[in-house]
């Protein structure tokens, strides 16, 4: 990725930075064309034939954003899955670690003049802007809603988080996943009908764990006719 050199454009590369705190909706203008100009990619996470692409991505990148989490560097690791979303706009993993870094460090996002050597910015690293970039990618991608519903319930958005899921759920109803974060947040919503309903449905797909039934007793929701 350039670097900038010169004094003006480090303080544009601040100015940017600022900008994308305020302005965190930014649209998809905003947000760069799908591919950027100059930088490779994109790939598509979910294509085999970058297989041989993306596990030097993992080894080279991927371990290092998990290893900067660990260590609480998170300006490091929000560098890496920037590095990382630019060339593979739809990587599944790092999208799911936007929502673990807001619900972590709330409000923080890639700053490169915490970085000597500092990284051009095309666009506002926001958590939006990332998921943006994604769906203009793969519009149809129910995972990337998930995805995005998931980053909004980590962030206490509970009805922005629902939307997400909605529109998850309208493009794969039979999703179980898909189908027991729709529950959850209609529990953290308290509408336990509907949760009640989501999560019987996602049970009934096959989804494996057991948590929200477990909220949903506890609450004393949970129908005994159930199981």
């Amino acid at each position: 990725m350039p670097r900038l050199r010169h004094p003006v454009l480090r303080i544009l590369s601040a100015v940017l930075v600022a900008l994308a705190v305020s302005n965190c909706l930014a649209s998809a203008q905003d947000c760069g064309p799908v591919p950027l100009p100059g930088a490779a990619g994109p790939y598509d996470y979910v294509d085999s034939k970058f297989a041989w692409n993306l596990t030097d991505v993992t080894e080279n990148h991927w371990v290092h954003v998990q290893r900067a989490l660990a260590e609480r560097e998170v300006h490091y690791a929000l560098r890496e899955l920037n590095w990382i979303l630019i060339r593979w706009p739809n990587h599944y993993p790092a999208l799911f670690e936007l929502g673990r870094i807001e619900q972590l460090y709330p409000g923080v996002i890639f700053d490169p003049t915490k970085f000597s050597n500092q990284d051009a910015l095309f666009f506002p690293p926001t958590p939006e802007c990332y998921f943006d970039r994604a769906f203009r990618y793969r519009p149809k991608d129910p995972t990337l809603r998930m995805l995005f519903g998931l980053y909004y319930h980590k962030s206490k958005r509970l009805r922005d988080a629902l939307v997400q899921y909605q529109s998850a759920e309208a493009m794969d109803p039979e999703a179980s996943e898909i189908q027991y974060n729709l529950g959850l947040v209609y529990f953290d919503l308290r509408e336990y009908e509907s949760s009640i309903q989501h999560a019987q449905k996602a049970y009934k797909l096959g989804y494996p764990l057991s948590g929200l039934r477990k909220k949903l007793t506890a609450a004393g929701k949970w129908p005994a006719t159930s199981g």
